[in-house]
């Protein structure tokens, strides 16, 4: 399975040069909703990176399309800077389901 990532050029940026190959810059939320319902259809992809703040206005997208794939794409929210929070280490341990 394929991961993609969905975000602002420089979180796509950072994971084209860790070799991730399914990318896409989204400028708006309209652009991000077309482009997620695309990739949550695809059954090679297995997982979906996001930024936090997309999270609320992809909601709707990523509910109408659950349990189509068997528990599959799974997507991931990253903090972007831009929400509150403490992402020292525990919180990301607590994010990824592991604390």
């Amino acid at each position: 399975m394929r991961m993609a990532v969905l975000g602002d050029r420089r979180m796509v940026r950072g994971f084209a040069l860790a070799g991730i190959r399914e990318l896409a810059i989204a400028p708006d939320p309209e652009t991000a909703r077309e482009t997620l319902g695309k990739w949550l259809s695809d059954p090679g992809i297995g997982i979906i990176i996001i930024p936090a703040r997309f999270r609320s206005d992809l909601q709707d997208e990523i509910r109408s399309k659950e349990g189509i794939r068997e528990g599959y794409p799974v997507i991931i929210a990253l903090p972007d800077g831009t929400e509150e929070g403490d992402y020292s280490g525990k919180e990301y341990l607590k994010m990824a389901g592991l604390e």
